[in-house]
């Protein structure tokens, strides 16, 4: 009888320390998800499409992300106990090529400024609603601008478009058949422009403001008031980010804020004109001399745009793009 007592007391305090081993496993679970949901963030952005985001030299050796979204998504992420880290990048790093693959592979979780239904952004979830658009125009010379009353004014004329412009998959469908030459740098693509070898150009108006101003052409371009396409742009996360729901949850409620898409259309206006004021009184290459001497100093080359009637809607995606109902874009 003694013997079997013993026994009971020993399984019985087995089975104690056992559930004592659980509930203290429980208790480390959930210390661990707060403490999770409390770290950092790695954030990645594209490595050269200013103003939406690119990479500045931070020291020596390593670059650091530029993004519109970075300050308007800080101040959204006030209310929640986590945090972002910018991720400082070698240069090989940065390409977006490999943040890309860096993104997949849940090296970094976060991805500011993607498209949908891109191949280029495959393999990762955007966060709907997209905040914001990327507005694709036809820019190039006023006196050419008048030539295109309607987009099927496009097909008689000569086109370029550059292949360092991030556009989306179904963009690239639907210019596929016009009459377009695909040059490597923006340089190129004026200088056709310029030359009478091209009759407009395909792109984001924002970019090309800023990086035509680097060559001191910007103000001799024109776009269309309307744009050819309003591509929507969105915040997402690596398929591998641990408590993936819960996070996107969270950029999902930011998103669906009027406000946030607000402060994100500010810093793009001003990262352009910032930009561009910077690079006032830079000589323009030679080729942009004719044209000077046809601009008059009093013409206002914005007002100049000619509406193109009608646009390409961006599949229905655009649907859920708040920007829509915001003027100035």
């Amino acid at each position: 009888m003694g013997r079997i007592f013993v026994r009971f007391v020993i399984l019985f305090g087995a089975l104690f320390l056992c559930g004592e081993a659980w509930c203290a496993d429980s208790n480390n679970t959930m210390v661990r998800k707060e403490e999770f949901l409390g770290e950092e963030l790695k954030v990645v952005g594209l490595s050269d499409f200013p103003p939406f985001s690119q990479y500045d030299r931070f020291d020596a050796q390593n670059f650091q992300m530029r993004n519109v979204f970075w300050k308007p998504l800080q101040n959204a992420l006030q209310r929640y106990t986590l945090e972002l880290q910018s991720v400082k990048l070698t240069k090989k790093q940065m390409s977006s090529k490999n943040l890309l693959i860096g993104m997949r592979e849940g090296i970094y979780q976060l991805f500011l400024g993607a498209y949908s239904d891109s191949k280029q952004f495959s393999g990762i979830v955007p966060i709907y609603p997209a905040v914001i658009s990327n507005p694709i125009h036809i820019i190039g010379l006023a006196e050419v601008q008048e030539k295109i009353k309607d987009t099927k004014d496009l097909a008689k004329l000569n086109g370029v478009v550059c292949k360092c412009e991030y556009l989306s998959d179904f963009a690239w469908r639907k210019i596929k058949d016009l009459k377009l030459e695909y040059v490597e740098t923006p340089l190129e693509a004026y200088e056709r422009i310029f030359t009478g070898k091209a009759d407009y150009l395909i792109g984001s108006w924002y970019y090309n403001r800023i990086i035509s101003s680097r060559y001191g052409l910007e103000h001799y371009l024109t776009a269309s008031k309307k744009p050819l396409f309003k591509i929507p742009v969105f915040m997402a996360m690596s398929k591998l980010t641990p408590k993936l729901s819960e996070y996107v949850r969270i950029f999902q409620k930011i998103s669906e804020n009027p406000q946030f898409a607000i402060d994100i259309k500010n810093e793009i206006l001003r990262e352009v004109e910032t930009e561009v004021q910077k690079n006032v009184g830079i000589v323009p290459p030679s080729f942009a001399q004719k044209a000077e001497e046809n601009v008059s100093q009093d013409d206002d080359v914005v007002d100049e745009k000619i509406e193109i009637k009608g646009r390409v809607v961006e599949k229905q995606e655009e649907q859920k793009s708040i920007d829509e109902v915001l003027e100035g874009i």
